[in-house]
């Protein structure tokens, strides 16, 4: 079984939604991420906390490994994008 749940039949957890909010309040919204990709909204909250584990599933969310992925559309993946350089961000400033 893949450890990417796909399908419209996933809601957004908890930590998603709240994710979701920081973001927007920050002036950087993942509309498009949160309502079209929820299993990788999920995926991306629950690493979170830890900006390098939050850069590693970003880059198993945008690296195709197996040769079968079309890849986001551009504005999921300025969303994702913009969470990269946001948990760069947050590692440069760790002591």
């Amino acid at each position: 079984m893949s450890k990417w749940r796909r399908g419209p039949e996933q809601a957004l957890t908890v930590d998603a939604h709240c994710l979701a909010i920081e973001l927007a309040r920050a002036g950087e919204p993942v509309n498009v991420l949160a309502k079209r990709y929820p299993h990788a909204m999920n995926a991306i909250a629950n690493a979170w906390n830890d900006p390098s584990l939050t850069l590693q599933v970003i880059d198993d969310l945008l690296t195709d490994r197996r040769g079968r992925r079309r890849g986001l559309p551009a504005d999921a993946l300025a969303e994702v994008l913009s969470m990269s350089i946001r948990c760069e961000l947050r590692l440069a400033k760790k002591p």
